[in-house]
């Protein structure tokens, strides 16, 4: 992957976190439609940034939750371990998503465990300086709304594909990679059919 000069670095300049807040913005529909913009600077002043290489966890599952993470770029696996030991893949999540909102949320230690599926940009902030941002939001109900309504989902997905065949699972789960990695493969075809030329 390519990054541009300010992401070359293993933590993020100042310059980097701002473009990598603006990003999140432009792509979290929650956090640009109801964040002032006094709560967008405090989120500048008091974000930091790194990149994870490919395959490095960023949280572990039974870590406390200290810290909110945005992703900016590439793509993030969340999973949990289960029995003898095997990684179960509960979702994946993109440029926009944020992770480990809900056990922050909850005063909980994490309960998944994060690892870039290739390098990845990550901006992330104190819990204790970003959740006080969400309870003064008056939109904060809509906000919960949509972290409940994607929690609901996953727990839902996750009970329909103990309930499938192998041959269900496989197509299922083809589905839903095609639908997190399609701008992923698309930029990636197009970057490489230019290269071509």
């Amino acid at each position: 992957m390519t990054y541009n000069a300010y992401f070359l670095n293993y933590d993020f300049c100042r310059t980097a976190v701002i473009k990598c807040i603006e990003n999140i913005f432009s792509n979290n529909h929650i956090l640009k439609n109801y964040f002032t913009q006094e709560q967008r600077k405090l989120m500048v002043s008091n974000m930091k940034g790194r990149v994870y290489q490919k395959d490095e966890v960023i949280f572990h599952e039974g870590q406390p939750s200290f810290l909110i993470y945005f992703v900016n770029s590439g793509i993030v696996k969340l999973w949990k371990e289960g029995v003898h030991n095997v990684e179960q893949t509960i979702r994946f999540a993109k440029e926009g998503d944020i992770i480990g909102f809900w056990s922050s949320l909850e005063n909980n230690s994490y309960s998944l465990s994060a690892t870039a599926l290739s390098d990845a940009e990550i901006c992330y902030i104190k819990k204790d300086l970003f959740l006080p941002m969400v309870q003064a939001n008056s939109s904060q109900e809509m906000i919960l709304h949509n972290y409940i309504k994607e929690l609901k989902k996953t727990e839902d997905d996750l009970r329909d594909m103990a309930e499938m065949n192998v041959r269900e699972k496989v197509a299922h789960s083809i589905l839903v990679l095609l639908e997190v990695f399609k701008e992923w493969m698309r930029k990636h075809i197009k970057q490489y059919s230019q290269e071509k030329k």
